[in-house]
């Protein structure tokens, strides 16, 4: 399922930006660097940013280069953070998994080194069933909104006997910091080794996340929008590493994560959501996160990607951001 049409990208051509755009996100992208001065605790990961323009410019620089400028920044982030990556590379970190799986150090290198060429990577078993099954009992009273209603609804129940309250149902943020499992996940040593090695830089946690979605009663853009459920790429930080944890059985029919391999390092751009037709071509490669209830998808979604929409049933993700900064 996929919108006839998305107005507000018209202009783009597929995961190219023509130059006249580049050149206006340019001069914007100038008038907006002195950000990076006025916000430069949240450059070092000293505190949350309080502009509210941060994520303009980094959609300024993602469209302006294309994606590169931010690779370029991130390498300036890191390098300005040495002493504090150094300082957690003193730490020694236990490399298990909550479900008490081990992964010893050259499996992690073989999974990072798989991570860098496809962008994508993925981990079974990452929680066990009854960890799952506990997280799931704490959201079965925790309210949300829906994508298409102001309605702040009650649970995850109530949201779904409202069929005109969106594909997708976000679990609100005070709620999941009562959850203390979400936390010591955050804090998981094998989490924190893969993003300090893929981001080359301390991580820092920068989101906790849980949602739910469900097929579409239109395939109209509004309601693909808001779900993320058309391709698109994220420019949330200079460098970031997102881990979805599958918090039930997710096949091709209920809407599984998709990725188009090799694409964070490719030509991309923020601009809304796209076609498949303009995003995907006969010689990429999809990956699909199906699997289990704790299995663990890692992906660095500068690449293309979406939630496929359900066809049937419904899909509940959580999911952890790290990032090389607070600057986003």
């Amino acid at each position: 399922m996929e919108s006839s049409e998305f107005s507000y990208t018209k202009k783009f051509e597929g995961r190219n930006v023509p130059i006249r755009l580049r050149v206006v996100h340019t001069l914007r992208m100038i008038t907006l660097l002195p950000l990076f001065v006025i916000e430069w605790r949240a450059l070092v990961g000293l505190q949350r940013p309080k502009s509210n323009k941060i994520p303009l410019l980094l959609a300024d620089i993602t469209n302006s280069t294309l994606g590169k400028g931010l690779e370029i920044f991130d390498t300036f982030v890191c390098r300005l953070r040495k002493k504090q990556t150094k300082k957690f590379d003193e730490n020694i970190l236990l490399l298990d998994t909550p479900s008490g799986n081990k992964l010893e150090r050259d499996q992690i290198s073989l999974l990072i080194n798989h991570l860098r060429l496809k962008g994508v990577s993925q981990i079974s078993g990452f929680l066990s069933e009854s960890q799952v099954s506990e997280i799931l009992k704490k959201l079965e009273k925790s309210p949300g909104k829906g994508t298409e209603s102001l309605t702040v609804f009650n649970s995850q129940n109530t949201w779904m006997l409202d069929p005109n309250s969106g594909p997708r149902f976000d679990v609100l943020q005070h709620t999941l910091q009562e959850i203390s499992q979400l936390n010591d996940i955050g804090k998981n040593g094998t989490l924190l080794k893969i993003a300090r090695d893929y981001l080359n830089c301390a991580p820092l946690l920068s989101s906790i996340q849980i949602w739910t979605t469900r097929r579409p009663e239109s395939s109209s853009p509004k309601s693909l929008e808001n779900a993320a459920m058309a391709f698109h790429c994220d420019a949330d930080y200079f460098g970031f590493i997102k881990f979805f944890i599958l918090l039930n059985k997710v096949d091709l029919d209920n809407g599984p994560f998709t990725f188009v391999e090799k694409s964070h390092r490719g030509k991309r751009h923020i601009a809304g959501r796209l076609k498949d037709r303009s995003v995907v071509n006969e010689y990429d490669t999809l990956f699909y996160g199906t699997g289990n209830p704790g299995d663990l998808v890692i992906a660095d979604t500068k690449g293309w990607h979406k939630a496929m929409p359900p066809r049937s049933g419904h899909r509940t993700i959580l999911q952890l951001v790290f990032a090389s900064s607070f600057f986003g």
